[in-house]
């Protein structure tokens, strides 16, 4: 009771430093992603007016995490996992940028938006591993919920923000044309990894875990066992694949 009544350290979570600027660096870097995926579904809803190529980019973009998932989860536990945010979050700028030199040149076609897009769905494989292990080496241990609940916080700030911002800049940059509105953005997301970036490079290091000695099969059949054979966890897993298997299309769509 007494530790309960304790005054709450000023700003919790977000006082350690390290935190507080991937917290900051992730939101802008977050915040520009949002309002690029309202460009590239923009050109393909408006340049082909089919259903059929809106699930063909969601396919691009999230068919990369299904299949190499799991590759980029026991990379995480192979390397250095602070260079892998760093090499992952670059490849990631990289592409961005691609997609705002191929709309400034009118060659953001279809075609070229779900190839760019397949090769962010795949640095995302590898950078989602990495970057869930992040949050714990910048908190101490009592204060991992409350950090986690800040990213979820940070993440849905930006779901909102990013949307609002990216209809502002379209509207107030299209003129009447049907991309020109959209380099704004892809160029503004680009810009935006840069925060994300000079945090991460900020933080310690974090070389790769200790080899247990056991093999990549071992390990991918101990981590399927302890999802399917445990109630919560197993719980969580169906949750999730259901969520995104019903609701993610129709907010896409």
């Amino acid at each position: 009771l007494t530790a309960a009544l304790a005054p709450q350290p000023r700003w919790g979570a977000l006082r350690h430093r390290h935190f507080r600027n991937v917290w900051l660096g992730a939101m802008v870097s977050n915040i520009g992603g949002w309002m690029e995926g309202v460009g590239v579904q923009w050109i393909i809803a408006h340049t082909t007016g089919s259903a059929l190529m809106m699930a063909n980019l969601a396919a691009a973009q999230l068919g990369p995490t299904m299949v190499l998932g799991l590759l980029g989860g026991l990379s995480a536990d192979r390397v250095n996992r602070k260079k892998l945010l760093l090499i992952t979050q670059a490849m990631m700028m990289v592409i961005a940028a691609a997609l705002a030199l191929a709309s400034y040149l009118g060659k953001a076609t279809p075609s070229v938006l779900l190839i760019l897009s397949l090769l962010q769905g795949i640095s995302l494989a590898f950078n989602t591993p990495a970057w869930q292990v992040l949050t714990p080496r910048l908190v101490p241990r009592e204060e991992l919920t409350e950090a986690i609940a800040l990213n979820g916080l940070q993440f849905n700030l930006a779901r909102v923000v990013g949307p609002a911002l990216a209809g502002l800049i379209m509207a107030s940059m299209s003129k009447g044309e049907t991309a020109s509105g959209t380099t704004a953005l892809f160029v503004v997301n680009t810009i935006s990894f840069l925060f994300v970036l000079v945090a991460i490079a900020g933080t310690p290091d974090a070389p790769a875990p200790p080899r247990t000695g056991d093999s990549i099969f071992r390990q991918t059949t101990e981590a399927l066992s302890f999802v399917f054979h445990r109630r919560g966890p197993r719980a969580v897993f169906i949750g999730m694949v259901t969520f995104a298997v019903l609701a993610a299309p129709l907010m896409r769509l």
